[in-house]
This record gives C-alpha cells, structure tokens and sequence, in this order.
C-alpha cells in the first residue's frame, strides 16, 4: 500500500506538471497571436506613415508650383 501512495504521488505530481504545461501552451498561444496582432498593426502603421510622407511631397511640389505660377503672374501683369 506504501507503494501505490509513492505511485498515486507521482501521478498526482506529474498530472499536475501537465496541467501546469497545457496552460503555459495556451499562453503561449495567445501571445503569438498578440504578436501577429501587433505585426498587422505595424504593417498599417508603415502604411500610413508612407501615404503621409506621399501627400507632404505632393503639397511640397503643388506649393512650389503655386510659386512658380504667382510668379508667372506678376510678371503678365508687369507686362500689361
């Protein structure tokens, strides 16, 4: 009998340990899916700050064309 309790022990610890290892797997799990989560988020991010830099460059060029035009302008009027 003092056997078996040495053995139910030792199920009982290691029925445990695998308790213990299936919630670790699920942890594990759910950050690696925080992870892609975050991943996506950064891809969009990426994104965004690329259109931003695309449309500061077109205002950049359409203001130096504005200029330009101004300038066009005052001289035709100069002409006149």
């Amino acid at each position: 009998m003092k056997n078996e309790t040495g053995k139910d022990k030792i199920i009982a610890g290691m029925e445990k340990r695998l308790e213990e290892m299936d919630f670790l797997l699920e942890e594990v799990e759910r950050k690696e899916q925080e992870r892609a989560d975050m991943e996506e988020k950064l891809e969009e991010i990426v994104e965004y700050e690329n259109m931003v830099e695309e449309m500061v460059q077109e205002i950049a060029n359409r203001e130096e064309e504005n200029e330009e035009l101004v300038e066009r302008i005052n001289e035709l009027e100069e002409e006149n």
